[in-house]
């Protein structure tokens, strides 16, 4: 029946989880100027339309166009290929009695009836000379290099001038930015985020503005995805996490899930080990990556990794701290978007979609310490392989559940000790040492905390002590021991299954 439908939207009103847990941050570093100038804070994605991050390509400069002035032809018979990179634009093969003029207008008109498929066209210039225009939503992609290439089966020569030559590419600025803030708020809708964008030509390596974004932010992220299109290298997680360490000392931790440019990477087993070789306990590195929807376009063109680092914060944001996002019960992360699961980077042998990969080949990449996403048979849906951070796996800190659980039950405990500093201390008056009401009034506070995070189901259990017998008219110090016991994660589970000729 003919009828008037309604859907009712969600997260139009920027409502907020109760706590602190689900407040994030994403910093981003992008080749593009107009980027540096944002340290804001959103509570929901039509915060950030607002503000007029969108995934529009309208702010786009698209690269001045490529040419293929022809200056010898190859003869009859003989096939011309026209690429940028890998995509064909055309193969034409030659008819007898053509001048390289004849020739520029039978490539122009060949690759323009293939624009439906590849998106490129093509005008006829000066004699001789076919004009290559890219689609838009290119950018810098194409810039310079050898995107575009002509290839003839015998001597047929042709001089190219590649695109961006005149004029550079830009992508749309921020195409990318609205991606994984899009995929952010869609894994956590009440989430609340904190973006820094900085403008950087080359890799980061000491990332500073970490620290500029959890000051900005009072010391309030939780979880914290860093992003930039740059090679990886080993040496980036070992420089965040000096500065994840000193944000600790400083009373503001935080966890951070990296992502950046994988696609130097040709074979997995040349991945870095990053339980092996590192120890930065806060960071975790995502490779994870759509396949064939959004994320999948924009990797394409833009010629380097996108990840799923937004779907991914948004999950940290929206699990309770001890819950590991990899649970199959609780974070399916698919819709239309990573409902193909791809890894960030082109394995020769496999290539990028998970469904390629044998579980031995995966066993190993996960071995190795990298979140990414993975399929289970029989099950629908995308799920995170596991929580890894990038530290052997025999440390406590091994998983991001370990790292947010004692953050929070740190944070907790200081908010209700801190009020005790420089109070008064009664002492026994014949021992000199601490008055048992004060030890237990001290207990108490540093429990209060932990109480609700057990009642949250987020402990298994924990112990506040304080030895009476301490000198604190000497020292000035009272030495509180707080033990935790984490809740566990049912990683695997060995079924025994067979036939009996009876129940016992």
């Amino acid at each position: 029946m003919n009828s008037v439908n309604f859907v009712k939207g969600q997260g139009g009103l920027g409502r907020l989880l109760p706590g602190e847990d689900f407040i994030s941050g994403l910093l981003m570093y992008v080749p593009t100027a107009n980027y540096s100038k944002r340290l804001k804070r959103y509570n929901s994605l039509n915060e950030a339309i607002a503000d007029g991050i969108t995934n529009a390509d309208g702010t786009e400069t698209k690269a001045s166009n490529g040419t293929l002035a022809f200056t010898l032809v190859g003869g009859t018979g003989k096939v011309w290929t026209v690429k940028v990179d890998d995509l064909l634009l055309c193969a034409y093969t030659e008819t007898a009695g053509l001048s390289t003029t004849t020739l520029a207008t039978a490539i122009y008109n060949a690759i323009n009836a293939g624009t439906a498929t590849h998106g490129f066209s093509s005008t006829n210039g000066t004699a001789g000379t076919a004009t290559v225009v890219a689609p838009v939503g290119l950018g810098s992609s194409i810039n310079l290099g050898s995107h575009l290439t002509a290839v003839c089966t015998d001597t047929g020569t042709v001089t190219i001038t590649q695109f961006g030559v005149t004029t550079a590419g830009v992508y749309a600025i921020y195409k990318l930015l609205y991606y994984h803030i899009s995929e952010f708020f869609r894994l956590n809708p009440n989430g609340s985020l904190f973006v820094h964008t900085v403008s950087k030509a080359t890799a980061e390596t000491t990332f500073a503005e970490i620290v500029t974004l959890q000051t900005y932010a009072e010391g309030k992220i939780r979880q914290l995805g860093i992003y930039q299109p740059y090679t990886f290298a080993g040496a980036h997680v070992t420089a965040i996490q000096v500065k994840a360490t000193a944000l600790e000392t400083d009373n503001k931790p935080l966890i951070v899930l990296y992502a950046c440019d994988m696609m130097a990477v040709t074979a997995y087993g040349n991945l870095v080990d990053l339980r092996g070789t590192l120890s930065a306990k806060n960071v975790s590195v995502v490779i994870g990556e759509d396949g064939a929807g959004i994320g999948y376009a924009l990797a394409i063109a833009k010629g380097y990794s996108i990840s799923c680092l937004g779907a991914a914060l948004g999950t940290v944001s929206l699990s309770a701290v001890n819950e590991n996002i990899g649970w199959v019960g609780k974070f399916n992360i698919a819709a239309v978007e990573l409902d193909a699961p791809a890894l960030s980077f082109n394995d020769s042998t496999y290539g990028r979609l998970i469904k390629n990969y044998t579980t031995a080949a995966l066993d190993a990449i996960n071995a190795k310490g990298y979140v990414f996403l993975v399929k289970h048979l029989g099950v629908s849906g995308s799920y995170f392989n596991d929580s890894h951070t990038a530290i052997p796996a025999t440390s406590d800190y091994a998983y991001i559940e370990n790292n947010r659980t004692i953050d929070k039950a740190i944070r907790g405990i200081r908010t209700y000790l801190v009020p005790e500093i420089n109070s008064p201390v009664k002492v026994d008056a014949v021992s000199g040492k601490l008055d048992m009401n004060r030890v237990k009034y001290l207990e108490a506070q540093g429990s209060i905390a932990l109480d609700q995070m057990m009642r949250n189901s987020e402990l298994s259990g924990y112990q506040v002590t304080i030895d009476p017998d301490q000198n604190v008219l000497g020292t000035s110090t009272i030495n509180v021991t707080v033990q935790l016991v984490p809740v566990g994660v049912a990683r695997t589970i060995t079924v025994t299954v067979g036939f009996v000729t009876k129940l016992s």
